[in-house]
């Protein structure tokens, strides 16, 4: 299986049709209900709240829309795993290069949120974290011209969670049938050049 479009969302699979009761119950369990009560639900009506709530799901839907393949590599060049590749007198620009990674776990956390508007004043942020970690035994990187052009990720395992304050919206574990065998990255993801200090 190839898919370039892999991102968070593919491990935690929330559908868009679930989201509505969770972020309802999410909101009800932190400071933001009372805020949004207080300075929306007194000043606007029913069907004005129905399309404010709308918006707020449509914004958590899109919050997994981070690519796992920009999450792997950011962990690589976070500890300079990559940075060999970048050395242009071993590496020319025309040569692909197989790089195969030893068995290694990587760990990331994201924290988006979602500001509420109304009558364009900020009356509340709905904030989220976003962790994962992942477990990876014989991934191997196509590499051309600093760039990674393909991602084969080999045994995969990990965990996930998403929380919105302390209410926990999503747990996963998953295995290697979650996720694709091979991302192809087109035209790749460079290489940043701090990786060599490491």
């Amino acid at each position: 299986m190839s898919d370039s479009d892999a991102t968070l969302n593919t491990i935690f699979s929330i559908e868009v049709s679930d989201l509505p009761p969770i972020i309802a119950a999410a909101i009800e369990s932190t400071d933001v209900s009372s805020a949004l009560k207080g300075q929306i639900l007194n000043d606007v009506a029913q069907f004005e709240w129905d399309t404010i709530f709308g918006a707020i799901v449509d914004k958590v839907s899109g919050l997994l829309d981070i690519s796992l393949a920009e999450i792997m590599v950011a962990a690589w060049n976070k500890y300079g795993l990559l940075a060999e590749c970048l050395d242009e007198e071993k590496y020319s620009p025309e040569e692909s290069v197989l790089v195969t990674l030893a068995k290694h776990s990587l760990s990331s956390e994201h924290h988006p949120s979602v500001e509420v508007l109304a009558n364009d004043q900020s009356v509340a942020e709905l904030s989220f974290t976003i962790k994962l970690t992942l477990h990876l035994q014989g991934a191997v990187l196509k590499i051309q011209d600093k760039k990674i052009r393909e991602l084969r990720l080999g045994d995969v395992g990990g965990e996930g969670s998403i929380k919105c304050g302390e209410f926990e919206i999503a747990k996963r574990e998953f295995d290697s049938t979650t996720l694709p065998g091979s991302i192809s990255l087109d035209p790749g993801l460079e290489i940043p050049a701090i990786a060599k200090s490491h």
